[in-house]
């Protein structure tokens, strides 16, 4: 694929009409583009290459693509960098060599992967990611094993019936994220930094988890025993179906249906009382402030990103960056003052080098970064 046919397909994922076969192809090429070295750059051919960008938004929206290709060759070398595709919005225009590479040395930090701990109600913990496969436990007729995959698997034995509950938790650290079949057949899957807590084997009446931070849902169909989601601000009633809910934001609790509908009831914390259906294809956003619910589109491709081993920022705020940045590489960010009110939109594989991507938001001119260690300061 020529860096035409890329800008070509990158403008389409964009407007969200691309087929999964062309987002894989995408995925896949990106790290082939560089950006050519910096200090061979003038601020003609930066300015040009915004110019590009915003030609190319604006012609893709009406259609005459080929009235762009005479900006092709500029945009592909400056506007893609080391796998992130940037599109450059009212930033300054600071491109040196030693902008990029001054703070930027050699460092530890790697990306997550499938790490997490499991708590058994007697309290024993297991480090899932390194327990072998098999069975790592058995509690009220429910065997517990790691299958090959590294999934982490409920299997009831036999049928055990009025006994008490007893709750299990799985929890991810920073810098990892994990998967688990539930009891029921449910499908789990854990993002970094967040907990799940559930029973070790669900009742007859209803089947209730609790969590914190963030996780995808495929939930077994169950039509007498509905299956209900507890965070701090509201409860998620299901019967089966597929949905994402993000509470690692302070002040906003997102969540978004892919398949079915669910029902969105506002905990007593919100001093509210209120209830939604949220159908597929939508996402309802609480403020946990206020209390207030709203109801949008859904952004599926952003949503469920993390899940699909990408970040996918689109106009987000340099804080709202590092922040996902530093759940999943395990860092800590701290800012300088004239950072805040800049805004970066690109797509950046998870499994790929921390410095890369550095440097890749480096070259947009907008930031800087100092690494200390596992701390990362943001400079203007």
């Amino acid at each position: 694929m020529t860096p035409e046919d890329y800008i070509a397909l990158y403008e389409k994922f964009l407007a969200g009409n691309c087929s999964q076969k062309e987002q894989e192809k995408l995925y896949a090429y990106r790290d082939a583009l560089r950006m050519l070295d910096g200090a061979q750059l003038n601020e003609e051919d930066v300015a040009a290459s915004i110019r590009a960008y915003r030609n190319i938004e604006q012609e893709t929206t009406k259609g005459g693509i080929k009235k762009i290709r005479k900006w092709i060759s500029i945009a592909a070398s400056i506007a893609l960098v080391g796998g992130v595709a940037f599109i450059f919005q009212q930033r300054q225009l600071r491109f040196t060599k030693e902008s990029v590479k001054s703070h930027m040395t050699s460092t530890s930090i790697t990306p997550g992967g499938y790490v997490a701990t499991l708590t058994l109600s007697d309290g024993k913990s297991i480090s899932l990611h390194s327990a072998a496969n098999g069975k790592i436990a058995e509690e009220q007729g429910v065997q517990i094993s790691k299958s090959h995959d590294g999934k982490i698997v409920y299997k009831p034995k036999r049928q055990v019936s009025n006994i008490p509950l007893t709750y299990h938790t799985i929890q991810t650290p920073r810098g990892g994220q994990f998967q688990l079949v539930l009891p029921d057949g449910t499908q789990v899957q854990l993002n970094a930094a967040s907990s799940l807590r559930y029973p070790s084997s669900f009742g007859d009446k209803e089947r209730v988890v609790e969590l914190v931070g963030e996780a995808y849902f495929d939930v077994a169909r169950a039509s007498r025993r509905p299956f209900k989601v507890k965070t701090m601000s509201q409860t998620i009633e299901v019967l089966g179906t597929q949905f994402n809910v993000n509470t690692n934001n302070i002040r906003f609790v997102y969540t978004t249906v892919v398949t079915g509908a669910v029902r969105v009831n506002l905990s007593k914390q919100i001093q509210r009382s209120f209830s939604h259906i949220v159908n597929a294809g939508q996402e309802s956003i609480i403020d946990v402030q206020t209390g207030e619910m709203h109801l949008i589109s859904a952004d599926l491709r952003r949503a469920l990103a993390w899940k699909n081993g990408y970040f996918i920022f689109d106009n987000d705020t340099i804080q709202d960056i590092m922040e996902q940045i530093a759940r999943w590489y395990n860092v800590e960010v701290s800012y300088e003052p004239g950072v805040t009110g800049k805004r970066f939109g690109g797509i950046y594989s998870k499994d790929k080098d921390f410095l890369e991507l550095l440097k890749g938001l480096e070259l947009t001119g907008g930031v800087h970064f100092k690494i200390d260690g596992r701390r990362i300061t943001v400079m203007p």
